[in-house]
């Protein structure tokens, strides 16, 4: 009778463990999602990573933040999705100014809305 206690405690853990687990990753593909289509809004380009190597590539790269590389003298800014999207989104100086005032003014937004008492 003990074993049993043993085993269902067991496997009430493992089915809470696992759907934790499967929340976090929906949040993350959810605000992954998000941030890719501020991106295209806002003048990134996204690039397919249509192949084993360029995928690779992309893996080897600092996922889901926006870095700049310069190129030539000119600075590009990189966003590296190797896990939703599989793929790249390769913005200006200009494209990437266009995307923080986005999201600052998202962020202001809500802030508003939470000092308003709406968030509640």
């Amino acid at each position: 009778m003990a074993w049993k206690s043993v085993w269902l405690r067991s496997l009430v853990i493992v089915t809470v463990l696992g759907t934790v687990l499967a929340g976090c990753a929906t949040m993350h593909k959810s605000e992954a999602m998000d941030t890719e289509r501020v991106l295209a809004a806002s003048g990134f380009k996204m690039v397919d990573m249509d192949t084993p190597e360029k995928l690779e590539h992309v893996k080897s790269l600092i996922q889901r933040k926006i870095i700049p590389h310069d190129r030539k003298g000119t600075t590009y800014y990189v966003y590296a999705d190797a896990n939703s999207c599989k793929c790249l989104y390769i913005g200006t100086e200009k494209a990437y100014h266009s995307y923080w005032k986005a999201v600052n003014k998202k962020h202001s937004a809500e802030v508003n809305w939470d000092l308003a008492g709406q968030g509640r």
